[in-house]
């Protein structure tokens, strides 16, 4: 039996792992793509305190993993289905094997929400960035959303496509003040506002446009969506309240105890890197408390 085991090697998971295990404690990592998360596909990782210039999500992602590493915490690759209550701590029941822990310290995280085009959305639409650039030099290109993510992703595209068409379904882009000034300067984004895709064009396996709410086709060579996340929350269904998919905890502490939720799984107004680094921080340290008063 672990004394902890962290599901998730996001920010939060990793920062979560490294102080429990700072403190004495037998702990495993739960992990069922790449270590990272989500911020591993992103183009430039911004706004963290601390942080190498112009470091990019799978940089950032490969110094977590060799944080880990150095701190000797194994990494379970393994997808997690269900955590349980049981005698003397946790069951965290997965695809490959079960394993028992004192503590558990949830991080599973969020994954991108739906454009809920159906079939087109699997086949045409993206919701991470091509790994080589050959994919999006100059190409028409179409992005959904106006967050800072969305924002962020379409500025990194502008280097390399033709065209950016930005199609947001508000009236204005809400993404941050310094994001919003460089898409009004830069002449490759066109912003398409109070709109959303409805449908996708393609011939021969490629898309060639999309239709719009507003009636609008645009040509396009490739669709990006970036319209927000949904928590992975389904493990601990049944065990702690949810709304909308994340875990609903006015903190990292859960009623039940032993069981800490962490980083963008928690419902909460700010999902950044550094509100996930200090849920993991102080979930770490919690949970190392709650092992020695055992």
């Amino acid at each position: 039996m672990y004394d902890c085991l962290v599901i998730g090697a996001g920010p939060a998971g990793v920062s979560a792992a490294l102080y429990a295990r700072s403190r004495g404690l037998e702990i495993a990592v739960i992990e069922a793509d790449s270590i990272g998360g989500l911020i591993a596909q992103v183009s430039v990782v911004s706004h963290f305190t601390g942080l190498i210039s112009e470091e990019n999500g799978r940089t950032f992602s490969a110094r977590l993993s060799e944080q880990l590493e150095a701190a000797e915490i194994p990494v379970i690759y393994d997808s997690v289905e269900r955590i349980q209550q049981s005698d003397g701590g946790f069951t965290v029941i997965a695809a490959n094997q079960s394993y028992r822990a004192k503590t558990v310290i949830a991080a599973m995280g969020s994954r991108p929400k739906s454009l809920g085009l159906v079939a087109d959305e699997e086949a045409y639409v993206s919701h991470r960035l091509p790994t080589e650039i050959s994919e999006i030099q100059d190409r028409e290109i179409v992005l959904c959303g106006g967050s800072d993510g969305a924002a962020k992703e379409a500025l990194f595209l502008a280097q390399y496509a033709k065209r950016v068409h930005m199609i947001q379904d508000r009236e204005d882009l809400f993404c941050i003040a310094e994001f919003r000034q460089r898409i009004e300067r830069e002449s490759k984004i066109v912003v398409h506002l109070g709109a959303r895709v409805t449908s996708i064009q393609a011939s021969s396996g490629q898309v060639t446009a999309v239709q719009t709410t507003t009636d609008e086709t645009i040509a396009c060579e490739a669709v990006y969506a970036y319209i927000g996340q949904m928590g992975n929350y389904e493990p601990l269904m049944g065990l702690l309240p949810e709304s909308a998919s994340f875990i609903d905890l006015e903190s990292v502490v859960s009623p039940i105890p032993g069981l800490y939720v962490v980083g963008d799984l928690r419902k909460k107004t700010v999902r950044q890197v550094a509100t996930a680094v200090a849920d993991g921080c102080e979930a770490g340290i919690l949970a190392s408390a709650y092992v020695a008063s055992l």
